[in-house]
């Protein structure tokens, strides 16, 4: 099977971690391997940097946690160095240059990306130079002893047959009000209001029918903004989206058209289809592929690289200070560069 492109693996899962404010650490060794020593300040600060929650402390399990993740990267490090494994500055800049493409990025929305989780380019070129070096690793140790067989593919769709399932067709009505995209800011913000009213209307309790007779500005107006039966294909893709999403009974939320904006209900949904399996095999494949290189290289690491290596843990309760005396140059994970596809589409019961 063709190897998939490099791909940062969750070796440094994120922790759902916080640490208090103020308080500085000591340092100190707390574990070595092979002798080489990992400091109180590294682990703090990688979990200060890999920190996803709004906790007051760190339990004693999430730093022994972290620790196993850096003895890991310590593994991983010294074991891509015996067999002589690296990254040109090239390679990093050719990573960089697919990621900004890839998000439609250029170099100064790159940098703030980056700078709102607290990383500079420069650290963000290390950390994607030791990400190449471990997927050189991966791809020498792990990548040929995977292989996903029909069986597998077969049992992951029947095993997750509703992610596959879809409306054959929609019953809509809507509500509609007019806006061209010539519109002014007043006529934007009249229509704004109307869609507001309407949803105020419907919250109230009264059907999406009813409503749509009294303010829709639509042609089916008079027919409770009836649309009828519409199916995949039928529709404008930005509406098709939100219409084949609701559940019976739901509403979503405004629309905004060529024509103006849009509040579409559910009225009834066509028993469901299935996107056959032969459509979304290689997709599939691809995830089971990317499970099992992940699950196996996480086996390498916590129990193959573990042989023939000296490791010493140290930890203890971490003690705090009013200022810590020595630093280190240990590089954390940045986050992946953020794509944009974040939208999120309220929805309403309503009961026709």
């Amino acid at each position: 099977m063709r190897p998939r492109r490099v791909v940062p693996l969750a070796l440094l899962a994120a922790l759902l971690l916080a640490v208090p404010a103020r308080a500085v650490i000591v340092d100190r060794i707390v574990a070595t391997v092979d002798g080489a020593p990992i400091t109180s300040f590294e682990l703090e600060r990688f979990i200060r940097m890999n920190a996803r929650g709004n906790s007051d402390a760190v339990t004693d399990e999430d730093r022994e946690k972290a620790l196993d993740i850096l003895i890991g990267e310590t593994l991983v490090r010294l074991e891509s160095r015996r067999l002589g494994l690296s990254a040109s500055k090239e390679d990093v800049d050719r990573y960089i240059a697919e990621i900004k493409r890839a998000n439609n990025l250029d170099d100064a929305a790159l940098e703030q990306a980056l700078g709102q989780q607290g990383f500079t380019i420069e650290t963000y070129k290390a950390q994607v130079a030791k990400e190449l070096v471990k997927n050189q690793l991966v791809t020498r140790q792990i990548r040929q002893e995977v292989t996903i067989t029909p069986a597998e593919i077969q049992k992951y769709y029947d095993d997750h047959i509703d992610d596959y399932a879809h409306p054959a067709a929609v019953h809509l009505r809507q509500i509609f009000f007019v806006l061209p995209p010539t519109a002014s800011e007043e006529e934007t913000k009249d229509v704004a209001r109307k869609t507001q009213a309407a949803i105020q209307e419907l919250d109230s309790g009264k059907t999406f029918a009813q409503v749509a007779r009294e303010l829709s500005e639509g042609p089916e107006a008079s027919d409770g903004g009836d649309l009828g039966w519409m199916r995949k294909g039928q529709m404008i893709p930005e509406l098709e989206q939100v219409a084949l999403s609701l559940k019976k009974g739901k509403y979503g939320p405004p629309l905004r058209t060529g024509a103006g904006v849009h509040l579409l209900f559910v009225e009834d949904i066509e028993a469901s289809e299935h996107t056959p399996l032969d459509q979304v095999r290689d997709q599939i494949q691809e995830r089971l592929y990317a499970d099992a290189v992940q699950e196996r290289f996480q086996d390498y690491v916590e129990k193959d690289l573990l042989e023939g290596h000296a490791i010493v843990k140290k930890l203890n309760p971490p003690t705090t200070a009013a200022a810590s005396t020595t630093s280190t140059e240990t590089i954390t994970p940045p986050a992946d560069v953020p794509t944009v596809d974040d939208a999120t589409t309220g929805t309403g019961d309503q009961p026709g």
